[in-house]
């Protein structure tokens, strides 16, 4: 995790500054952050929207670096990849990318990946509009202004589907939705999907604990499109509230004094091992099937809350049907023709005894999201 865009207060350099110029502003005298990341591609703006944004102080106690001098951006260059070779670091998350200057990011982005082409970079943009989003992808038709050489953006547009699924204020039809607008990446399978992180509350208290949509948006998350993140915690169904101290409690067990031990067995409840094994399952299928990582996606709209998709790499085609209603759905198997071509067995792969289905419907569990090996 990075930050080029600002520094504590309390930082060294603060009262003692290596240039006048080293921060925008002062900690008596400076600009206060606009939170209109929209700015940075929108056409009409006056650059004192854009000054606000990216000379603006996040909020007061975080000095707002300025990298239109040369020294601050040498340094930041410098640092980034002394970091790198020191420690080993094959990633980096850019904390508010939008709030820095774009030039500096431009030129940072590219200096880092020219001296290590294997690593990765993904920019923390929050916002939940597609266009926007896109726009700030390395490469980006949508960006009239500059190439930002950065490979990846957080995807807070599916993150927001996720989110109105889990809360009740959107079927299965928003996450469909959302998905068609990747025609506007450039790399639609190089964006940070995730349903939840450190900033936001966590899927199990959005979903008012219902352990069926939580297990129904991670199966998603792992088995659509893109790099997913899980959330520490996630896996075993922590609550947590909206508060940032609360829904970043740390992991129980492992520390002094601590009374349940969740990296053990033994010490979940019943409920935390069925999401725990749940979890698990979905990660060794996404480890065995090389489609559920890098296939290619494709997917029918959703009909009557039943959502229907597959991942499919050479000869291997994943089957998922999410079904967002209270009771069992029975799937026309013709629809999954459309889908998957012509097929005479599904192999369920979440139960341990791999049962064939050759009927003339497959019947889906309310709530629940089921995947097939289609053969």
């Amino acid at each position: 995790d990075h930050v080029s865009n600002h520094i504590g207060t309390n930082h060294p350099w603060v009262d003692n500054l290596p240039t006048p110029d080293w921060l925008n502003g002062t900690k008596q005298n400076h600009l206060n952050a606009w939170n209109d990341k929209m700015v940075t591609m929108d056409l009409y703006s006056v650059p004192t929207t854009h000054e606000h944004l990216t000379r603006g102080w996040f909020v007061d106690d975080m000095a707002d670096l300025n990298q239109q001098n040369v020294y601050v951006k040498n340094y930041l260059i410098q640092n980034s990849i002394w970091w790198i070779e020191y420690a080993g670091i094959d990633g980096i998350r850019e904390d508010t990318y939008p709030y820095s200057d774009e030039q500096f990011l431009s030129d940072w982005a590219k200096a880092i990946l020219t001296e290590y082409p294997g690593l990765n970079i993904v920019g923390e943009v929050w916002t939940g509009e597609t266009p926007f989003l896109a726009a700030f992808q390395k490469d980006s038709k949508l960006n009239k202004k500059i190439n930002t050489n950065l490979p990846v953006v957080t995807d807070f547009a599916i993150q927001n589907a996720y989110s109105a699924f889990l809360n009740g204020n959107a079927n299965l039809y928003r996450i469909y939705e959302t998905v068609t607008k990747d025609f506007l990446y450039e790399n639609p399978k190089n964006v940070l999907t995730f349903a939840d992180n450190h900033d936001i509350p966590r899927i199990m208290f959005e979903a008012k604990e219902d352990a069926a949509k939580v297990k129904m948006v991670l199966t998603h998350l792992l088995t659509s499109r893109g790099i997913p993140q899980i959330l520490y915690g996630t896996e075993i169904g922590m609550v947590g509230t909206r508060e940032h101290g609360i829904l970043r409690s740390n992991f129980p067990g492992g520390f002094f004094g601590d009374k349940t031990n969740a990296f053990i067995k033994e010490g979940r409840s019943e409920k935390e091992n069925d999401l725990y094994n749940y979890v698990h399952i979905l990660l060794q299928l996404r480890k065995k099937y090389s489609s559920l990582r890098t296939g290619e996606l494709h997917h029918l709209p959703p009909q009557n809350n039943v959502y229907m998709y597959m991942k499919s790499l050479g000869e291997e085609r994943i089957l998922v049907i999410m079904n967002g209603k209270e009771d069992e759905s029975a799937v026309d198997p013709l629809l999954i023709n459309s889908l998957c071509g012509k097929w005479n067995t599904l192999i369920d792969l979440q139960n341990g005894n791999d049962r064939n289905y050759k009927a003339d419907k497959i019947s889906i569990k309310p709530m629940t999201a089921s995947i097939y090996l289609v053969k």
